[in-house]
């Protein structure tokens, strides 16, 4: 039996989060960048933390990623809601280091 993976194809999986806001690739450069991603380049555990403090993702429009998702021919999207560097896209008791604790 198929699962859904294998005829869903084409689609994406969404990694974004407060470092998006540098540029910079979520999580790898903390532990001195990956060489299969050449943007990915060590960036210093404190600069890499300092935009939670900014990050404000209400203006995010995610319908229209999905309408451009959906007209490119995707038939899926994963939005990773908590990456490597342990910042959540959601609320949780287990940490105040997400989205909502900032800003």
């Amino acid at each position: 039996m198929t699962n859904w993976f294998n005829t869903a194809r084409f689609g994406m999986f969404v990694h974004w989060g407060h470092s998006s806001q540098q540029g910079i690739e979520l999580s790898w450069p903390l532990v001195g960048g990956v060489f299969a991603l050449p943007e990915s380049k060590p960036v210093p555990v404190d600069q890499y933390h300092s935009t939670a403090a900014t990050f404000d993702p209400r203006g995010w429009d995610a319908h229209e990623l999905a309408r451009q998702a959906k007209r490119c021919g995707m038939t899926y999207a994963v939005l990773t809601t908590k990456h490597h560097d342990g910042y959540a896209m959601f609320d949780t008791k287990t940490s105040d280091y997400s989205v909502m604790h900032w800003p």
